[in-house]
Order: structure tokens, then sequence, then C-alpha cells
């Protein structure tokens, strides 16, 4: 009988002190592996509407100096809406030798009164 709780004792503190380790663990693995939540290229929106039309390049430069990103693709296609034919595709990437792999996509699209569609499609890496 002794025998018996001297092993029933020793089972439960070896399951309190897997429970405290565990917990222990989890608290101090919580603070260290914390991450850094950035907003990439956050004034896409804002550099594209401040001119009626761009092209690839000249947008990717803008965007390059406004928002200090370090990768920048701009693809713009023009479509005219009365005959449904694109009409121009162009396209701009401008790299650094640190971009990142992280990327966000942004999309834009602007009608002009001449029944032209002009779509921008931009990928910024922080």
């Amino acid at each position: 009988m002794k025998g018996q709780v001297q092993i029933i004792a020793s089972i439960a503190a070896i399951g309190l002190l897997v429970a405290v380790a565990s917990i222990l663990y989890l608290n101090l693995l919580s603070g260290v592996s914390s991450y850094r939540v950035m907003e990439v290229g956050s004034n896409v929106y804002s550099v594209i509407g401040s001119k009626m039309t761009w092209s690839a390049c000249e947008l990717a430069y803008a965007l390059k100096n406004s928002t200090g990103v370090s990768y920048v693709f701009v693809n713009v296609t023009v479509i005219d809406l009365q005959t449904g034919r694109t009409l121009s595709v162009d396209y701009c990437e401008l790299r650094s030798s640190q971009s990142s792999s992280y990327y966000r996509v942004y999309t834009y699209m602007r009608e002009t009164r001449d029944g032209l569609v002009y779509f921008y499609v931009v990928r910024v890496a922080p």
C-alpha cells in the first residue's frame, strides 16, 4: 500500500512539473517569438490618384520615391470600351539589391471621358 502511494505521488509530481514547464515555456515563447506587422506602400492609391494618367515607369519611380519601398512592379493596361480592344500594355519593374520576398498587390481602375479604361496593377515590397 505504501509503495502504491509513492508511485501515485511521483506520477502527480511529474505531471505537475510538466504542467509548470509547459506554462512557463508558452509564456516565454509568446514573448520571444513576436513578429512585426508592417504596412507596405500604404499610400499607393493616393499616389495613383494624384495624376489622371501614368506611364508604368513614371508611376514606378513616383511610388519608389514617395513610399521608399525596395521593389516596385507596375503594369498599366489601357482598354477602349467602345471597341473592347486593348490599346496598350506597359510595365516597369524597379528592384534594389535588398528586395523582400513579401509583397503586396494593389489594383486601381480609372475611366476617362473618351471611353478609355486604365487598369493599374502595382506590386510593392518593403
